[in-house]
């Protein structure tokens, strides 16, 4: 492997195992039955891809001149920068949420969109492996089922507890 630096950049170059047939240059899909293979359409029949990766070097964090309004996540929602009223006449007020742009850009973590969501949605489901103040242990196991979606969540009603939990 070589890695070639530049003012502006890294390159990472060389030879690497083929991750479709693992080295073997041999490929079994779902139309290839016991012992029947064909050629690894990706490296070839070679067994390995010969890669190069460029990186741009990091100088500063960008800006970006669109943005007015920074949320830590969306949790899986349409969001916007500006307060609005849903057409089921529910008021949403996102200016109260999140943090400006140039807030966000001198260290402010942005407050959670906590009308639309629970801590469960806010941490990408990061609760279950990294319970914070025991609200996955509580409230969140026992009361979301495997395959329903989180607002099917028994205490959903109730997110406004489990906030509270979350930020004690």
């Amino acid at each position: 492997m070589q890695i070639i630096e530049t003012e502006k950049q890294y390159t990472i170059k060389g030879r690497v195992r083929c991750n479709d047939c693992k080295g073997t240059g041999l490929y079994q899909g779902f139309g290839e039955k016991d012992g029947a293979f064909v050629i690894c359409l990706d490296c070839e029949g070679k067994g390995y891809v010969d890669i190069k990766i460029t990186y741009d070097k990091f100088d500063e964090l960008r800006k970006e001149s669109k943005c007015k309004r920074v949320y830590s996540d969306g949790m899986g929602y349409t969001i916007t920068d500006q307060d609005v009223t849903s057409s089921k006449e529910q008021f949403m007020p996102f200016s109260k949420y999140g943090c400006s742009y140039e807030d966000w850009l001198k260290g402010v973590k942005p407050i959670p969109i906590k009308f639309l969501g629970c801590p469960y949605q806010e941490t990408n489901q990061g609760l279950q492996s990294r319970d914070k103040n025991n609200l996955y242990k509580t409230r969140c196991k026992d009361n979301t089922e495997l395959g329903r979606t989180i607002t099917e969540c028994k205490l959903y009603t109730e997110k406004d507890k489990c906030w509270e939990l979350y930020e004690k």
